[in-house]
């Protein structure tokens, strides 16, 4: 509490996905063959990334299209199997081996159903879904997998509303629900999807790493502007739903969102997909498809996630615990002591007064003038606080914006009883409402931050 929102010491790392794992052996081979050793030795290194931009648009397609097909393949097997285990009758098992279409464009969905994720976001309008799926120049067709927890109801109903409508004679050749949901089901759609689809509500997504995976292998991403996509997006590597907007009737943002997301389908997504030259190829989709794959294996690898762990956070704290434990802990004993000391006599100190010079009505950018404070520390000393003074434009709240403090000089003449005065200078860096304010707080080289629970004094 009392602090600004940019001076609280709680930092973030965004997620990264295990390449390894995810990116399918096909995409592999060809990685190797033109990023060279590099990609296996140090697969994390942003270099070996940008050699994705050489790799011919006629091979990458080649690959990607042989992945779309044992997708298809993969998707006919579940199918059947989940037929023979409904007891369904052998011509309706044998016909499964006629839906989707290996040639078409294939949209994957796979998540945990909670009701935010809106896994039934694309069926809203099932009319407008119809005559999309089913246009004779550019079809699409979906698959869709995943789980709700056990005890979430609402998630459940998601998934049964989708099963029955993909039962229905104007889907069930275009849409599929994999059941069983796993690891292997998640490799097959993020390695052979041209689009993956997210669609949460703004914004209670976490990260959403499945995108991450699936870009590592040439997908485009088509989702709402939260979580990772929020961070990653841009026109060149994939698509959004929406811009980025929030409400408080949910009922209207979902509403707004489906409109965007059949909007951004019908103009956007499926006329590149089907956008080819004389060789068949769609080379702007391509464009897309190279510039999503460099983007996530440069920003949203496990690699780049463990050095941004290490460099900002363990180093750091790493190179504290050492000094804490030099000399026998000494240093820890003492901070130990001192903690205790602040925490039993910070509600004895005060700010008595700010002196702020008569300056007239109106102030100039750039304009300086001296600042003088006067504070009683009680039991404490002047090792132990900085005195800071803030300044800065003022909003119609009287809260001062975007301000960066400056530590005022102890002026070492000027203390009495107990009262020490510390002086600074102000700069006024732009127009509006100015406005002053001084605080104490505690200083300890031995913390990696001195922002710790009530001990901050504002005047």
């Amino acid at each position: 509490p009392n602090r600004d929102m940019d001076e609280i010491p709680i930092g973030s790392v965004t997620n990264g996905v295990h390449l390894g794992s995810w990116v399918s052996h096909d995409m592999h081979e060809l990685y190797e063959s033109y990023f060279g050793p590099r990609y296996v030795e140090r697969p994390g290194a942003p270099e070996v990334w940008k050699k994705v931009h050489t790799i011919p648009d006629a091979e990458l397609w080649r690959i990607h299209n042989r992945r779309r097909e044992r997708l298809v393949f993969f998707a006919r097997k579940r199918l059947k199997q989940q037929l023979q285990r409904r007891g369904t009758s052998q011509v309706e098992i044998q016909r499964a081996d006629q839906l989707l279409d290996p040639q078409i464009m294939t949209i994957g969905f796979a998540r945990r159903f909670s009701t935010y994720k809106r896994g039934a976001l694309i069926f809203s309008d099932p009319d407008r879904l119809a005559r999309l799926i089913n246009d004779a120049r550019r079809p699409l067709q979906l698959l869709i997998s995943g789980k709700a927890h056990p005890l979430d109801t609402p998630g459940k109903e998601i998934i049964k509303r989708i099963v029955t409508l993909a039962s229905q004679d104007r889907f069930r050749s275009r849409i599929i629900f994999l059941e069983d949901y796993d690891i292997n089901v998640a490799r097959y759609l993020v390695q052979g999807s041209d689009v993956w689809l997210n669609n949460p509500r703004r914004p209670q997504e976490a990260s959403g790493t499945s995108g991450m995976k699936a870009a590592l292998n040439g997908a485009l991403n088509f989702s709402t502007l939260d979580g990772w996509w929020d961070e990653a997006y841009d026109d060149k590597v994939g698509f959004k739903i929406g811009h980025g907007a929030e409400y408080e009737n949910l009922e209207m943002q979902d509403h707004l969102d489906a409109e965007m997301l059949y909007s951004s389908l019908e103009r956007e997504v499926l006329p590149l997909f089907y956008e080819r030259d004389e060789m068949g190829i769609p080379v702007r989709w391509i464009a897309k498809m190279k510039n999503a794959i460099h983007m996530a294996g440069e920003q949203f690898s496990t690699h780049r996630m463990l050095m941004d762990y290490t460099d900002h956070y363990y180093h750091r704290a790493f190179t504290l615990s050492a000094r804490m434990r030099s000399e026998d802990f000494k240093r820890t004993r003492i901070l130990t002591s001192w903690t205790q000391r602040m925490d039993s006599s910070w509600d004895k100190i005060a700010i008595k007064n700010v002196e702020i010079p008569e300056l007239g009505p109106t102030l100039y950018v750039g304009q300086k003038f001296p600042i003088k404070i006067k504070v009683a520390l009680g039991q404490l000393t002047p090792e132990d606080v900085d005195v800071e003074i803030v300044s800065g434009r003022l909003d119609s709240q009287e809260h001062i914006l975007d301000y960066k403090p400056i530590t005022a000089t102890l002026n070492d003449g000027e203390t009495e009883d107990g009262v020490y005065t510390y002086a600074g200078v102000v700069v006024c860096r732009e127009s509006g409402r100015f406005g002053i304010t001084a605080r104490i707080v505690p200083r300890n080289d031995d913390l990696p931050h001195t922002i710790r629970p009530r001990l901050i004094s504002w005047w």
